[in-house]
């Protein structure tokens, strides 16, 4: 996942302040193919091609931080229907 994105939904306005935090988190920087796909799949901004892109592992994120980085913001659904929605399709 992004790690402007587990930045944000945290509380944190940059990245950098993330992992300066967290230091627990595991950091990982983009190659140029990975950009590239990324760019072509919508997720990242074609802006963002020559610069730096931080990425960070969702288990680590999870570890640290719980279903928030699944959920978001939002927490327009909880864990519970999450779940059952899971066991139903199941």
């Amino acid at each position: 996942m992004l790690a402007i994105d587990a930045a944000r939904t945290s509380g944190f306005r940059d990245s950098l302040y993330y992992f300066r935090r967290n230091l627990l988190a595991l950091k990982l920087n983009a190659t140029q193919p990975e950009k590239d796909h990324l760019i072509a799949e919508g997720k990242l901004g074609s802006h963002l091609r020559t610069r730096s892109v931080t990425l960070i592992t969702a288990r680590s994120a999870f570890k640290l931080h719980g279903s928030k980085m699944i959920l978001g913001k939002q927490n327009t659904f909880s864990c519970r229907k999450f779940l059952s929605k899971k066991l139903i399709v199941s």
